[in-house]
């Protein structure tokens, strides 16, 4: 007796079908790896507006203070009797959005008749969580023949 042999045939080019849902999976992972990205972005991007707005409004108020302190000069000079102001600042004057106040305070100094203590202080922007403040002393002398 003979024996027959019998193969199965397979297709020499099977394929197998798609795997759609780890394709899904894996467009799934990237875009939610792109999102992370462009949040962590924005985020460095507001922060960074922040500090930049912060560092303007610090900037401002340090000459906000010396132009308090020119006018304090100045007004003594007209006036050696001038005690000081509240000089508020609006915000077209600042060219921007946001308005100011500079205080100014003179002080005569004891056993000294011909100087004067001049303070300043000045907020930029006034909204309290945005405020930088700023302040500086000095005294002067008067000219002769003021007091």
């Amino acid at each position: 007796m003979t024996t027959i042999q019998t193969r199965s045939i397979q297709p020499r080019n099977r394929r197998r079908p798609p795997r759609k849902g780890a394709v899904l999976l894996v467009a799934m992972i990237l875009i939610t790896v792109v999102l992370m990205l462009v949040l962590s972005w924005l985020q460095v991007a507001a922060l960074q507006r922040r500090t930049f707005r912060a560092l303007v409004a610090r900037t401002q108020a340090e000459w906000l203070v010396e132009s308090g302190i020119e006018r304090a000069v100045a007004q003594l000079a007209a006036d050696p009797q001038y005690a000081g102001e509240t000089w508020k600042i609006p915000a077209e004057n600042l060219h921007g959005q946001d308005a100011a106040e500079v205080t100014i305070e003179i002080q005569n100094v004891a056993d000294e008749a011909q100087q004067r203590q001049i303070s300043v202080r000045a907020d930029y922007p006034l909204e309290p969580h945005r405020r930088q403040r700023r302040s500086k002393s000095l005294r002067i002398t008067l000219a002769q023949g003021e007091s």
